[in-house]
């Protein structure tokens, strides 16, 4: 488990234990696995709810993948947002807001992972499926999408 991916853990329980914020100030240490733990930062607006790039509404499930970036399932906005390992928003997986069951639409995201290639797997407890996502990217003057293959 990546030091990164614990300081997000640790800080999810404390935050649900002791309701901690994101004011930078310091917050009280734990102990686990012998390394001692400390706030470092928030992802979105803490007491702020909003569907607005950085803004969550239930953020419920979160992973990181092998470069640091942080992915975030936002259940009642029905996406997933993903951040740079600095915590900086990226971008947004799926319509934000727009509840449905095609392929372009969530209804209830609650879980994320990202396996070593980059491909995202979305746990949606309101269509009762998993959706794989691969990288792509848009082709020129076309807007059509096309699978990026790993060489």
């Amino acid at each position: 488990m990546t030091k990164l991916l614990r300081v997000i853990i640790i800080f999810l329980m404390t935050a649900s234990i002791t309701g901690c914020g994101g004011s930078g100030s310091a917050v009280s240490s734990t102990t686990a696995d012998n390394y001692n733990y400390v706030y470092v930062s928030t992802l979105g607006v803490t007491g702020v709810v909003g569907s607005g790039n950085g803004r969550f509404s239930t953020p419920y499930g979160v992973t990181v993948d092998g470069l640091g970036n942080v992915y975030v399932a936002d259940t009642t906005n029905q996406r997933i947002q993903k951040y740079d390992s600095s915590g900086t928003y990226m971008s947004t997986l799926e319509v934000t807001g727009v509840s449905g069951s095609d392929n372009s639409h969530f209804i209830a995201p609650v879980g994320v992972a990202v396996d070593g290639s980059g491909n995202v797997y979305v746990a949606d407890y309101g269509t009762y499926r998993i959706q794989k996502y691969s990288l792509a990217f848009k082709l020129p003057d076309t807007g059509q999408n096309e699978v990026a293959s790993k060489k």
